[in-house]
């Protein structure tokens, strides 16, 4: 039987899904939610904090509850919450996602490209909803270059006070955790074209 990497939870597979093997719970239940320090109110997107989007919105069947805390990975957006001056973007894996990025050899100067699937919103006094008609999008919402790649058991945590808040330096400990820091800038020195 696997167990959940989080808190040590019984869970089974369902295709490529871990599943809870208590009857009918989400495995995201309120205790996983303790170890991270970032609340989903503390997320600020456009004026809005993340916790009234989705609760207020109607974008979801339920709210989120106040003591619910966010896995902010990848955190790639400074304005999303108030940072340490020293503050880079960040990203983390753990686990077989870990050791798949390991055995493609993952190394600075390498880019991850994060999508996903979108749907349009539109906005009518202050409430977000679906926008009619629209139909979802597979959307590149970001990316970053690796500049460090950091074992976070291993490093010296101090020299990372800017990261402490990353829900990757929260985890209990595992040889796997890993987090990748990007570059400031942006830097592809490769030919502009390729035969």
């Amino acid at each position: 039987m696997e167990r959940c990497s989080i808190c040590g939870c019984k869970v089974h597979r369902n295709g490529d899904y871990a599943k809870p093997s208590v009857k009918g719970r989400s495995h995201a239940t309120r205790h996983h939610y303790k170890i991270f320090p970032i609340l989903y109110e503390d997320i600020a997107w456009n004026g809005y904090d993340l916790r009234e989007i989705v609760s207020v919105s109607g974008l979801t069947n339920r709210g989120i509850p106040s003591y619910f805390r966010a896995h902010l990975d990848p955190d790639l957006n400074q304005e999303s919450l108030t940072r340490h001056e020293a503050w880079k973007p960040i990203f983390g894996q753990v686990g077989t996602s870990q050791g798949h990025l390991r055995k493609q050899r993952i190394e600075p100067s390498d880019i991850f490209l994060f999508f996903g699937s979108f749907q349009k919103i539109i906005t009518d006094n202050h409430k977000f909803q679906m926008k009619p008609k629209s139909s979802p999008m597979h959307v590149i919402w970001g990316w970053l270059q690796v500049d460090e790649i950091i074992s976070v058991d291993k490093c010296d945590k101090g020299k990372l006070e800017w990261a402490i808040y990353h829900p990757h330096f929260h985890r209990p400990p595992d040889k796997t955790n890993t987090v990748y820091v990007a570059k400031g800038f942006l830097d592809i020195s490769v030919s502009g074209v390729s035969t």
